[in-house]
């Protein structure tokens, strides 16, 4: 145990030679593409027409969402800083990177979604016998 800035005890723990063994062959192995599972893209798909305006306010909201994330990000670190640093400075940012490209995706596709759902519920509208 040893002593932290504030003086608390603390106790350190590493990784067994089995654990690091385990660990690097985690790294080693391929990661598949992990599938799309937005809540908000299930209810898009299996819901009925008239749950259109609920669904354009919800697609409304998680745009909002993604823009304060991505501002949040985009106000933290610059897109270009750490990439000639070291690799554990670079893989931040390259992350950061990452995050704010499906941000963007996924705003690009809530607009387009929004828009589609209100063209056909404008046209439906206008099919309605008054």
């Amino acid at each position: 145990m040893g002593a932290t800035a504030r003086g608390a005890p603390r106790v350190v723990y590493e990784a067994t030679p089995q654990g690091q063994g385990t660990f690097a062959a985690w790294i080693n192995e391929s990661t598949p593409l992990s599938p799309v599972r937005d809540g908000l893209d299930l209810k898009i798909l299996l819901a009925r027409p008239e749950f259109l305006p609920s669904l354009i306010d919800q697609t409304w909201a998680q745009e909002q969402q993604c823009i304060d994330h991505l501002r949040a990000l985009r106000s933290t670190r610059p897109p270009s800083a750490g990439l000639s640093a070291s690799w554990e400075e670079a893989a931040v940012v390259l992350k950061s990177r990452a995050e704010i490209k499906q941000l963007e995706a996924r705003i690009e596709t809530l607009q387009e979604t929004r828009s589609v759902m209100a063209t056909i519920l404008a046209r439906d509208s206008e099919r309605r016998p008054r």
